[in-house]
């Protein structure tokens, strides 16, 4: 059995700092380098869900893409329909005016139809 004193000599690890093991300073600052970019990403996170969770802010984003896809399409007809000078095209006048007499005739195409074939059953007898 051997005594304490003829034991190797033990090396204390804290009192020599090497490579392979930081010195409490180091690793005091690398935990909290660390707790840093940990809280930074959580924060990230928060913000990203709590985003998806405004259904006010999401829809008055959707509306302005849509209204902006709008006016992109309004600008393209625009363009489309006229000359280089900004004049309408005969073509865009032919498509209005038909686009006119159709939205003014058919109803009123319709009703007549319609109050014709009464006056015909009532004086016939048949009642609708």
């Amino acid at each position: 059995m051997s005594t304490f004193d003829e034991q190797e000599p033990r090396h204390d690890l804290r009192a020599v700092p090497d490579e392979h093991h930081p010195s409490p300073d180091e690793g005091v600052e690398q935990l909290e380098r660390e707790a840093a970019a940990t809280r930074a990403e959580l924060g990230e996170t928060v913000d990203a869900l709590a985003a998806k969770l405004d259904v006010r802010t999401r829809a008055k984003h959707g509306a302005d893409e849509q209204k902006a896809r709008v006016q992109h399409a309004v600008a393209n007809v625009r363009r489309s329909a006229t000359d280089r000078e900004g004049k309408p095209m005969p073509q865009v006048w032919a498509a209005g005016v038909a686009a006119a007499v159709a939205l003014v005739g058919l109803p009123l195409a319709v009703r007549l139809v319609r109050s014709r074939g009464r006056r015909l059953h009532r004086y016939r007898g048949y009642r609708l």
